[in-house]
């Protein structure tokens, strides 16, 4: 997977003092093309050109994250235990060259973790996660899959700032 599409955006966001203002996100979501696509209960839906579709979703109609989907695999119970540890396998390196791509912007993450190292990983669903710590926010990098019906997925988030002695 080729994730250079997602290159200017990361140095965007490192530049960007988030304010967690809706029309200020509006607007950065806009100068990289995203395009509000629906509005369901708390979140909003965006796409753009590419294939990352992104969600913002909101707390009493402020935005509270971003999620950017970097890569998703829908069908996976129809895969044997073989075939999701290729997938698994697949994601993991997915994974690696994303952190690399972005940590070219956003600098060496705060924290690494593991579904297998503790509470922080598991707290946000994630089999792998990667922090950064950012003005204003923190980005967090996940590979999520809870269920075998569910999606694989990697996914960039940016969060309100986020305190490690809160997680764990």
């Amino acid at each position: 997977m080729d994730f250079q599409s997602i290159a200017p955006l990361a140095a965007a966001v490192a530049a960007t003092d988030w304010k967690w203002d809706a029309a200020a996100l509006e607007a950065i979501l806009a100068q990289f093309g995203w395009r509000k696509q629906q509005e369901i209960a708390a979140r909003v839906d965006y796409q753009t050109g590419d294939d990352h579709p992104a969600s913002v979703y909101r707390d009493q109609q402020a935005p509270s994250m971003i999620h950017i989907y970097l890569s998703v695999l829908e069908e996976t119970e129809d895969l044997d235990d073989d075939e999701l540890d290729e997938k698994y396998e697949e994601f993991h390196r997915q994974w690696v060259e994303a952190v690399e791509l972005l940590s070219r912007s956003l600098g060496t993450p705060t924290t690494t973790a593991s579904y297998d190292e503790g509470e922080l990983a598991d707290d946000y669903g994630a089999m792998h996660l990667a922090l950064w710590q950012l003005q204003g926010a923190s980005s967090l990098l996940t590979l999520e899959h809870q269920d075998k019906e569910l999606p694989i997925m990697l996914v960039w988030q940016i969060h309100p700032p986020i305190s490690l002695a809160d997680e764990g």
